[in-house]
């Protein structure tokens, strides 16, 4: 039997799941990992905590200088609860279109 690679997040993101789940672990609600995401991570791992979130939550993370610590950044991003994985059935009315691939 041959594992599936429909969604290999190395191969999507360039991260092992294990990094992926460890960088959202430092940015996520400790007690409700699909509300909104809010945390203060070290300028280097900005990369592989926005692929993390963009892969937990399937929302686009945002970030900003802290004012209080050079070299860090502050995140923030919807969560899964608020994304368009989170809408409900019933919500998709007001949810955003769906991505769409484009195939060259």
């Amino acid at each position: 039997m041959t594992a599936s690679v429909a969604r290999d997040p190395l191969r999507e993101t360039g991260f092992r799941l294990d990094q992926l789940a460890a960088a959202f672990d430092r940015v996520r609600d400790p007690r409700d990992w699909k509300a909104p995401v809010r945390g203060e991570i070290p300028a280097a791992a900005q990369a592989i905590t926005e692929q993390a979130v963009r892969w937990f939550t399937d929302t686009a993370p945002a970030f900003e200088a802290s004012p209080e610590h050079p070299g860090r950044l502050t995140i923030t991003a919807p969560g899964y609860r608020l994304g368009l994985a989170g809408t409900s059935v019933t919500d998709r009315s007001e949810a955003p279109a769906p991505r769409r691939l484009h195939l060259i």
